[in-house]
């Protein structure tokens, strides 16, 4: 944190920080040199491209580099249950439920003097084939209560989604639809709220969902990184 900065004014990124696995994820890197990238954020584009010529790639890695022009706090405690209680008994159903709950209650106190919270999930919003958070799968997951639990008090929460790419969950922007509503039904919030979202798609596609109290629409933007 700058000695400059006012820790209210920070984000606060959560990610939701798996053990590596065994896949092609992160195989794409090409786009540290695109030019409509780096025109967008130079600084940003410099830094990843660091990382990656380090031969270094972490998420430690990521929060040691310069992301943003005012740094970000970031919370990087891992969702690692499924490995230390890995079997479906209902013992280790219940430590898995156990940990997730003092993970949560870590990191809303990381969260205590940030305004803007980036929920950064492996996969994104909680799916209906793993709807409890003592699943093994569930670590993926960002859980309506969850996000209701971190965006209490807070001035805007940005949710990472993956979006799904079978034709069976319907076109993107209707899945897109489909997610904000349910956040609107599902995530409770201080008041009032604008909730939309800002679709990408790089190598596959994503939506990044922005939930502000209306109050506070039309302030100041906030800038928040993002790690894949």
């Amino acid at each position: 944190m700058n000695q400059d900065s006012d820790p209210a004014n920070l984000p606060l990124h959560i990610w939701y920080l798996l053990p590596d696995e065994d896949n092609n994820d992160g195989l794409h890197t090409g786009y540290v040199d695109k030019p409509e990238y780096i025109e967008c954020d130079k600084l940003l584009c410099e830094s990843l491209r660091k990382v990656i010529m380090s031969g270094r790639r972490s998420v430690k890695t990521l929060e040691r580099h310069v992301l943003l022009q005012e740094d970000p706090i970031y919370f990087s405690q891992r969702l690692d249950f499924h490995q230390r209680f890995p079997f479906q008994t209902g013992k280790d159903k219940n430590n898995r439920e156990v940990e997730r709950k003092k993970w949560l209650g870590a990191a809303r106190q990381s969260i205590a003097i940030c305004n803007a919270v980036f929920i950064d999930p492996d996969n994104g919003l909680e799916i209906n084939s793993v709807p409890k958070i003592n699943q093994l799968k569930s670590g993926k997951y960002a859980y309506f209560n969850e996000i209701s639990e971190l965006i209490k008090g807070k001035h805007a929460c940005v949710i990472y989604h993956h979006l799904n790419r079978h034709k069976n969950h319907g076109t993107h922007a209707k899945q897109i639809e489909s997610r904000v509503a349910e956040l609107r039904k599902k995530v409770v919030v201080d008041s009032p709220s604008k909730i939309f979202a800002v679709s990408f798609r790089p190598y596959s596609p994503r939506a990044f969902f922005i939930v502000r109290p209306a109050g506070r629409v039309g302030r100041k933007p906030y800038r928040i990184s993002y790690g894949g």
